[in-house]
């Protein structure tokens, strides 16, 4: 039904997640990506888990449940490459009440690093990249929200499988005016985007040119 709806609609790939149908075996999910690809259908980019604040958070401060981060996070990597995506993209904390301004930019991004660079290393053996995905203020500190944030990401964790993702719907909350500088700091290393739009109050994921994202801008430029 997927591939059916996606042939009629002209799309000629999809992005992963872990629920639904990807939730298989590593054997299930070779065969899911051939039948995808047999119809023309890419599956080159995954979303890895994102959705729960403990589980799902690279940035965690407690060491403990990091480390579960890592496993979860390896296991995600390993399904996805079999199912033929090459691109795994990560919400750099899934924690929506962090403030980097109070519990100190240095003190979250040491582990968030652990995770990314573990993500990475085991990675390797799938020549899998790591996309980081800018974010949404939510209190307004939020690891991921600010330019200078996704930067330090980068340059903590400098390897030529790491990168960014940029979600056009969060850069427009987060910066206002000025969502333009989210690409402008990411551009030199963009492995993708998450293309949506909004009013600028929050991420109703409204189709490009149904908010007030800078769609003239973002095309002049891109």
């Amino acid at each position: 039904e997927i591939i059916d709806i996606c042939k009629a609609s002209g799309f000629y790939g999809l992005e992963g997640d872990p629920e639904g149908i990807f939730n298989r075996s590593l054997s299930d999910l070779t065969k899911l990506g051939e039948t995808f690809r047999n119809a023309g259908l890419s599956l080159e980019t995954f979303h890895l888990p994102y959705k729960d604040p403990v589980l799902d958070d690279i940035a965690t401060l407690y060491e403990t449940d990091r480390r579960k981060v890592e496993d979860r996070m390896k296991e995600w990597i390993e399904k996805s490459a079999a199912a033929g995506s090459k691109i795994g993209v990560i919400h750099p904390t899934t924690r929506k009440g962090y403030n980097v301004d109070i519990e100190g930019l240095e003190r979250i991004c040491i582990q968030a690093d652990k995770t990314t660079q573990t993500m990475l290393k085991f990675g390797e053996q799938f020549g899998y990249k790591i996309a980081l995905e800018n974010m949404l203020p939510y209190s307004g500190g939020r690891l991921g929200c600010k330019n200078e944030h996704m930067l330090r990401l980068y340059e903590n964790n400098k390897h030529p499988n790491l990168g960014f993702y940029l979600d056009t719907g969060h850069s427009l909350v987060a910066h206002g005016k000025d969502a333009m500088g989210a690409y402008h700091a990411m551009k030199e290393h963009l492995f993708g985007f998450h293309l949506a739009d909004n009013g600028g109050d929050r991420d109703s994921h409204l189709q490009p040119g149904k908010g007030n994202y800078c769609w003239g801008d973002f095309f002049r430029e891109v």
